[in-house]
């Protein structure tokens, strides 16, 4: 069964001042975008954009935050409440209404989405609109909602796509589970793909960009079991591919962030990181 979902696109985190989440991003090099506001929901973000991996998606992580508890909506004050870190995974397709219809039908726990549009004010005077059919999170084992864009234009700008770490692509998530292969094969269903198993790790998605669940004893071969603590399923991090490692290197020590190398790989700690482990490498096979 498809449930017309063409890539995992971006995933939402939470961090309790959007801005300067966006901070400690740009400090690893990242390009991100102005904080925007969605007044109506009491919430801002700061988008960190890249190359999509598939045609009419994006390729993203945000750091969203509420910043008017006044007017924060219930469900989303809920959502971005607790320690900081990814809330979900966000997949997109071209019929959001059509793939909620068949999630439903299935059993599935994913609400009608809502049409949004609103304003972003760029420091320039420019406003952009951004227009979107969305879902809340599915409150299941690992949180996902779904996506369809109507302006996908206003995130496939040249001038965030460029990031001085030599950022590329988001090609991975990280999920913690014990139970890891109950967690891939839910989403075997979700994503209509096999996963693929290496020991305690499982890789699936509808597209290019991988969810890798793993137990600790899986992980642990990609990053410190220390940054591992807890049994609930969780995502822990995020995968970006990069340019050179050699230029990250020296970017990172030059900033003074602290990093370790790990399996071919350059590995950042979730203190760093608005609560995720981020783990970079240089090609998308890694």
């Amino acid at each position: 069964m498809s449930y017309n979902f063409a890539e995992i696109d971006h995933l939402l985190g939470s961090y309790p001042d959007p801005q300067q989440g966006g901070d400690l991003y740009e400090r690893l090099g990242f390009t991100v975008t102005p904080l925007s506001v969605i007044e109506n929901l009491g919430v801002g973000n700061r988008l960190v954009l890249m190359q999509p991996m598939a045609p009419r998606t994006a390729n993203f992580f945000e750091c969203m935050g509420v910043v008017d508890p006044q007017r924060a909506a219930a469900p989303m004050a809920k959502l971005l409440s607790g320690p900081a870190g990814i809330r979900s995974m966000v997949l997109s397709g071209p019929d959001a209404r059509g793939s909620q219809a068949l999630l439903a039908r299935d059993g599935y726990p994913c609400a009608p989405p809502l049409d949004l549009r609103r304003e972003w004010r760029l420091p320039s005077g420019e406003t952009l609109h951004p227009a979107f059919l969305v879902t809340l999170p599915a409150p299941v084992r690992l949180p996902f909602n779904f996506c369809e864009y109507r302006t996908l234009d206003c995130y496939l700008r040249p001038q965030w796509l460029e990031h001085v770490n030599g950022a590329l692509h988001l090609t991975g998530v990280l999920a913690l589970d014990n139970e890891p292969e109950t967690g891939a094969r839910y989403f075997e269903k979700v994503f209509s793909g096999t996963a693929v198993r290496h020991g305690d790790l499982f890789s699936v998605g509808p597209g290019r960009v991988q969810l890798r669940i793993g137990s600790q004893l899986g992980l642990r071969a990609l990053v410190p079991l220390e940054w591992l603590a807890g049994s609930e399923p969780r995502y822990v991090g995020f995968e970006i591919e990069v340019r050179s490692l050699a230029a990250l290197r020296a970017l990172l020590a030059g900033r003074g962030v602290e990093f370790i190398e790990r399996a071919g790989a350059i590995v950042v700690a979730p203190d760093e990181a608005c609560g995720n482990i981020l783990r970079f490498h240089e090609t998308h096979a890694a």
